[in-house]
């Protein structure tokens, strides 16, 4: 029809389809540092083929569809996160002094700050190593001994470089 209900369509569209990667990572890993370590993974190979300016472009040009992003990472990425951390808890591999809602609210507020570029000018940073290094920071904060070796064996066995 227009500009807007083609960018909306794409947004429903990778939304849909980052929320099916979501759920059956959550279902296929063996625990939570497992499903952690694969969604960075699959967060790494998507801002590989993404232009760094495409949230600032959505936020000034399509206010919409940059609401139903908004909205997809409060309601639908905050239950993904904020169950992760509660399995983990109960698993032995994060520590058990965490408190899950926060620590999401958290990890969902900081996954926009690798699109700002007063703090990462994309000419100086690739914002795939900004946003990698932010969420491995986040995971190992919350990781017990055991969940950070964990997650260092699968660092070791997988051949995406992380």
């Amino acid at each position: 029809k227009d500009k807007d209900a083609l960018v909306m369509a794409v947004v429903n569209f990778e939304l849909e389809e980052q929320s099916l990667k979501c759920t059956k990572t959550q279902e296929s890993a063996d625990n939570a540092v497992h499903e952690m370590f694969m969604l960075l993974v699959d967060i790494q190979q998507m801002f590989k083929n993404m232009n760094p300016l495409t949230m600032s472009e959505l936020a000034k040009y399509f206010p919409l569809a940059f609401e139903k992003i908004q909205k997809h990472k409060d309601v639908f990425m905050h239950q993904i996160i904020r169950d992760n951390l509660i399995k983990g808890v109960a698993e032995g591999l994060y520590r058990s002094d965490i408190d899950p809602e926060i620590l999401s609210i958290y990890r969902l507020e900081t996954s926009f700050v690798p699109f700002n570029t007063q703090l990462y000018p994309f000419s100086r940073f690739d914002i795939a190593k900004v946003t990698v290094q932010i969420i491995e920071n986040f995971i190992y904060g919350v990781m017990s001994i055991k969940g950070m070796e964990l997650m260092e064996q699968y660092k070791q066995e997988n051949t995406s470089p992380i």
